[in-house]
């Protein structure tokens, strides 16, 4: 709960952009809503320039008028949650759970009961805690506990679980079998494992280091989503040019497309991992026209 936080979304600029995503072709929106919604059970969450439910709602209507149906996703993860201010040092407690049953309601209201509900769930692992001064995650039992306790919430307002998948690379791609057993297989898995990189930037990286990065990537991603469609699950994949180089993006579309049955693959998400802000403008609207190409390609 840092003083002074700002809501890093610039109404302009998110109307641009859907605008954009609208007119490429796209059909799906996931809006990532952490401290940018001032929800009715906690308003204590919101910072400055949060939105109002009405205002959200409004967004949503007009979202669904061109064309692209609203998701909602809350991150989950110990190691995204910050936007939980001081319930993220609750982690497992009753009255944490109070709290996310409340978010998960207001925000399944909000949306009217959406087709699917992004939940995160992604680097909760210690490898990812970092130089944090502070710093606190679920393991083993209490870890797939409270994951399956989201599934269940979620599911009470008609909603599809659907999370990124990296619990099985974190195990090493060996995760496949606790997964199984831990994940029901309605849930929608979304892995990111490979984002092509472009590290031009960083003269110490030479051509040749940058093609073998990116070979060991997009074959670690090959083996989880194989074993990952293999045991049944719905497959959506995460592409980004967040690196610099959207060459990936059609990389890991293809290698989808050659692993994953029809009936299996649910689409591709786009992200750039930037804030919807005037500075990014430019690698926004590259993640709708990337996505408009990636139309045109035979499924």
């Amino acid at each position: 709960s840092t003083p002074g936080l700002k809501l890093r979304c610039r109404d302009e600029i998110w109307r641009a952009l859907t605008d954009r995503c609208a007119a490429k072709g796209m059909n799906m929106v996931v809006i990532d809503i952490g401290e940018g919604l001032v929800f009715p059970s906690h308003p204590e969450l919101a910072i400055e320039g949060s939105w109002s439910p009405d205002k959200l709602r409004a967004e949503i209507r007009r979202l669904k008028a061109m064309g692209l149906e609203a998701i909602p996703k809350l991150n989950f993860s110990a190691t995204h949650d910050g936007w939980l201010k001081d319930y993220h040092r609750m982690l497992t407690t009753e009255r944490y759970y109070e709290v996310q049953r409340d978010l998960i309601r207001d925000v399944s209201e909000i949306f009217d009961r959406p087709r699917f509900f992004h939940l995160g769930f992604d680097e909760e692992a210690p490898g990812w805690i970092g130089q944090r001064n502070y710093f606190v995650i679920r393991q083993g039992e209490l870890w797939w506990h409270d994951m399956n306790f989201y599934f269940d919430e979620v599911r009470k307002y008609g909603c599809r679980p659907w999370i990124w998948s990296n619990s099985v690379s974190a195990k090493g791609f060996k995760g496949i079998d606790e997964y199984a057993q831990n994940v029901p297989k309605d849930v929608i898995s979304s892995a990111w494992a490979y984002y092509h990189a472009d590290y031009k930037w960083n003269p110490k990286v030479t051509e040749e280091q940058i093609r073998k990065g990116n070979a060991g990537r997009l074959e670690r991603y090959k083996e989880m989503t194989t074993k990952l469609s293999q045991a049944g699950y719905s497959i959506m994949p995460c592409m980004s040019h967040c690196y610099g180089d959207p060459q990936g993006c059609f990389d890991l579309f293809k290698a989808t497309r050659e692993i994953v049955p029809a009936d299996r693959f649910a689409g591709v998400v786009m992200t750039t991992w930037m804030p919807v802000m005037p500075a990014y403008r430019r690698r926004l609207m590259q993640g709708a026209e990337i996505i408009g190409e990636l139309r045109q390609l035979p499924v």
